[in-house]
């Protein structure tokens, strides 16, 4: 399909096959470009975006590739901005039954300023990780992820930053009684020189219990939080190591089931380490009407 609206181009294409996707699109938009249908078109932009998918027999999983180019400023505007952001994304899932599910992705990422008078931007992003997840039974399931981020700046080193982020889960569900779902997320961020950076860790908590189902419902949720950051500028240094906690409960009477209410208490509670200052505390109670049509 090829398309010419006000200085439009637009050329769109997709192959369905059993096993395999391919899509393949263009968009070329004048600076004076304007549609009330399509707000989200930007002008004086060209794009490309192609991709495919390929699944694996006997359901066993797919694999997935995606290119996407966006060049602004087609008109050449003197003082502004002639971004060209490039994007490949891939991933694998791979799901042999009763066995956990192997997911594996990564992407790139770059913006480029290619202005001639100004190049104020050019760095580009890689990210890449795996994780697993595996429904034991109707009632358990667990999930482990890891990632890495690298982010690198070449026009001023000293944003160049590395991220890892690991995220661990697992539920228990029985339907008839509780759902109970525990959570940790580990990050440790910090630039390549090493005078910014943060580490955190969180635990979180939530659940419910059914005291009597339908009628009488008990709710949880809540995190334990560390984090330690540390900036150093060049007159400056901060320094600070929190510890925050925040439980929270509530109970719902149902008198029918479009009808109930709520009686609950949360807390917040948080230190910082590196502080002469008093922790500071939080006390809640909420109440609510719950109705339903």
């Amino acid at each position: 399909i090829l398309k010419k609206i006000k200085k439009l181009y637009l050329f769109e294409g997709n192959l369905f096959k059993k096993s395999v996707i391919l899509r393949l699109k263009y968009l070329n938009t004048g600076k004076n470009f304007y549609s009330l249908s399509s707000p989200s078109i930007v002008r004086d932009r060209e794009t490309v975006e192609a991709g495919t998918q390929l699944k694996f027999p006997w359901r066993l999983g797919n694999f997935a590739v995606d290119f996407k180019r966006y060049r602004d400023n087609l008109s050449k505007v003197a003082d502004k901005l002639a971004m060209v952001q490039t994007i490949f994304t891939g991933g694998t899932l791979i799901s042999i039954p009763s066995l956990p599910s192997l997911n594996i992705n990564g992407s790139f990422n770059s913006a480029v300023d290619q202005n001639i008078n100004n190049r104020m931007v050019n760095n580009y992003t890689l990210v890449y990780g795996a994780g697993i997840a595996h429904p034991v039974s109707s009632r358990f399931s667990y999930n482990f992820r890891g990632q890495n981020s690298e982010f690198h700046d070449l026009k001023l080193k000293g944003n160049n930053r590395d991220t890892l982020s690991v995220t661990s889960g697992m539920t228990l569900n029985n339907r008839d009684m509780f759902l109970v779902n525990f959570g940790v997320t580990y990050v440790d961020s910090k630039t390549e020189d090493r005078t910014a950076q943060y580490r955190s860790t969180i635990f979180s908590l939530t659940g419910n219990y059914k005291i009597i189902p339908g009628k009488l419902i008990l709710t949880y949720w809540g995190d334990i939080t560390t984090r330690y950051d540390k900036n150093i500028q060049l007159l400056t240094s901060t320094e600070a190591d929190t510890f925050a906690v925040s439980p929270n409960l509530e109970v719902t009477y149902y008198f029918n089931p479009r009808f109930g209410l709520t009686f609950g208490y949360g807390n917040t509670y948080k230190r910082d380490n590196k502080s002469t200052a008093a922790p500071f505390t939080e006390d809640r109670i909420q109440t609510r009407l719950n109705v339903g049509f």
